[in-house]
Parts: structure tokens; sequence; C-alpha cells
């Protein structure tokens, strides 16, 4: 005999929103303590994404980088509350949104024509 919470409906798929969301904070860590390590390979094209100046060791709540570590934050929590309100979809979507917007810009920036710089 075995004893199931999920007997009459499907056991949840967290391990995807979990993982999102643990990325989040290792993104908005990465970002904000170790920002001199990432300016090489983030710094160009996020300025060239934002259309703004970025100083190569900016302040914590200048506007283009405080972009950087505080949406990852701001998803991790609004997948966590999605997660606690068993709504998986919305959970997966939203935490992998800034490590999918941040992949994209890099690898548009680098594969752009050099005159579009």
């Amino acid at each position: 005999m075995s004893l199931s919470y999920y007997d009459t409906g499907r056991k949840p798929r967290l391990f995807l929103a979990r993982l999102w969301i643990c990325a989040n904070v290792v993104l908005a860590c990465a970002m904000s303590l170790y920002w001199t390590v990432f300016a090489v390979s983030v710094g160009e094209p996020f300025r060239w994404a934002m259309r703004d100046s970025l100083s190569p060791q900016p302040q914590l709540l200048e506007f283009p980088y405080m972009l950087l570590w505080s949406m990852p934050l701001v998803c991790m929590m609004i997948g966590w509350a999605a997660m606690q309100l068993r709504q998986e979809a919305v959970a997966r979507i939203v935490g992998g949104y800034p490590t999918v917007m941040l992949a994209l810009m890099i690898s548009w920036y680098n594969l752009a024509p050099s005159h579009w710089h």
C-alpha cells in the first residue's frame, strides 16, 4: 500500500521553474558582486542595447546597471509566487525571462554587423 498526495491530480513539474529561480539568484548576485568580470562580455552589448552609457565601475542604483541585477530578482520573486499559487507555466516563463533576454542581447550584438554598433 502506498500513499500519494497526487491521487486525483497530476504531480506538478517544478524542477525547471526552481532551476530558473536559482539561475536568477546566481545571475543577480554575479552582476552585482562581480561586475568587473562580466563587464567584458556583457558591458558593451548591454550599453548598445540600452543606448545609454554604462561606466566601468557603476553605482549600484545607476539606471542601466540596476536593470542587470534587479530584473532577475524581480522575476525570481514573481516566479516563486507563481509556484506557491500552483501556476507552473507562469513560473517557468517568468523565471526564464532574464536569462533568455540576456542571451538574446549578447548573441544579437555579436551577430549584428559591426557598422550597426
